[in-house]
């Protein structure tokens, strides 16, 4: 016998009719920044600004600070044009 066990989501923000897009990790909806940080740097306890802030420590070690220029850049090139949520779907 097959189980089956729900799926939890911690985040909804895109509803029907709303539209998204994602500039420099940062969420957009309708046209509005959602003033939540998702993603490795949220996981961190950071938003895109500390991390960046965080590599003016001149004490880093080497593989510390690649692992945050490495974060910092991927925000950064993180990019999703404007959709329209259609009027059957949503965004988690």
């Amino acid at each position: 016998m097959k189980r089956y066990y729900p799926t939890f989501h911690k985040k909804q923000f895109g509803l029907p009719g709303e539209k998204v897009k994602i500039e420099k990790g940062q969420i957009y909806i309708n046209g509005k920044l959602l003033d939540t940080f998702y993603g490795r740097a949220h996981r961190l306890g950071s938003d895109i600004d500390s991390l960046k802030q965080s590599l003016e420590n001149i004490d880093l070690k080497d593989h510390i600070r690649k692992n945050i220029e490495n974060i910092v850049n991927y925000f950064e090139e993180l990019t999703m044009k404007e959709i329209e949520i259609p009027e059957t779907a949503f965004i988690l």
